[in-house]
C-alpha cells in the first residue's frame, strides 16, 4: 500500500510539473506573439502615422490575422501604448513596497530617480522617444487614449495609497485620490519640461537632472499636503 501511494504521488507530481511547464511555455508564446504584433505596429505607426495605418495593415506586417491582433489588443491605440501595464505595476510596487517611515511621495520620487538611472524609456529622451511622442501628439485618438490611461494611473495609484496607509483608510478616500492626481500631474509637468528642453538641444546628465529637479519641485506641495495623513509616512 505504501509503495502504491509513493507511486501515485510520483505520477501526480509529474503531471503537475508537466502541466506547469506547458502553461509556462504557452504564456511565453503569447508574450512573444504580443510583442511581435506590437513591434510591427509601432514600426508602421512611426513610419506612416497612426491614423494612416489600419489594423489590417498591422496584421499583415505581423503575419497574423486581424482577429489575432484584436485578441491581444482590443483597441488600436494600445498597439502603440502597450507598456501601460508595466507603468501601473512599477508605481504600485513603489508605493506598496516602500520602506518603513518613507512617505508615498518620496517613494514615487525614488522610482523616478531609479528609472532615470536605469535609462528606462519612461524617463529617457532620445530621437526615438521624440518620434514616438510626436506620433502621439499628431493623433487625436491617441491623445484621447493617453488621457484615459492617465486616469487609470490615478485610480491605480489611489488604490495603492489606500492599501499602504499607516491607518485605516476607506476605499474611496478623497485624500488619497487628490494626492494621486497631484503626483501624476507632477510627473507630467516634469516630463513635459524635459521634453521641451530636449527639443531645444539639452542632452545627457543635464536633461536628467532637469527632469528630477522639476519633479522634486512639483512634488513638494504634495509632500507637504500628505503630512499628517495616512500617506505621509509609515
Amino acid at each position: 500500500m505504501k509503495l502504491y501511494r509513493v507511486y501515485f504521488y510520483f505520477i501526480l507530481g509529474l503531471f503537475f510539473f508537466d502541466t506547469l511547464q506547458i502553461v509556462g511555455l504557452r504564456e511565453d508564446k503569447k508574450a512573444q506573439a504580443r510583442q511581435r504584433i506590437s513591434s510591427a505596429a509601432t514600426a508602421l505607426f512611426l513610419k506612416k502615422g497612426f491614423d494612416a495605418v489600419s489594423v489590417a495593415d498591422v496584421a499583415a506586417a505581423a503575419n497574423v490575422s486581424k482577429m489575432t491582433v484584436f485578441n491581444y489588443f482590443p483597441r488600436k491605440e494600445d498597439l502603440l501604448l502597450d507598456r501601460n501595464e508595466e507603468a501601473l505595476a512599477l508605481v504600485r510596487s513603489a508605493i506598496l513596497e516602500r520602506a518603513k517611515g518613507q512617505s508615498a511621495v518620496d517613494a514615487f520620487f525614488a522610482l523616478a530617480r531609479r528609472l532615470v538611472n536605469d535609462a528606462h524609456p519612461f524617463a529617457k529622451w532620445t530621437p526615438a522617444t521624440e518620434h514616438f511622442f510626436g506620433t502621439i501628439r499628431e493623433s487625436p485618438s491617441l491623445n484621447a487614449r493617453v488621457r484615459e490611461l492617465r486616469e487609470l494611473m490615478e485610480t491605480e495609484l489611489t488604490n495603492a495609497l489606500v492599501e499602504s496607509a499607516i491607518a485605516h483608510a476607506p476605499a474611496n478616500d478623497a485624500t488619497a485620490h487628490v494626492l494621486a492626481v497631484a503626483m501624476v500631474a507632477a510627473w507630467r509637468v516634469a516630463h513635459t519640461a524635459a521634453t521641451a528642453a530636449y527639443r531645444e538641444g539639452e542632452r545627457g546628465t543635464a536633461l536628467s537632472k532637469r527632469f528630477l529637479l522639476t519633479l522634486k519641485a512639483a512634488l513638494e506641495p504634495v509632500r507637504r499636503a500628505a503630512r499628517g495623513t495616512p500617506y505621509g509616512g509609515r
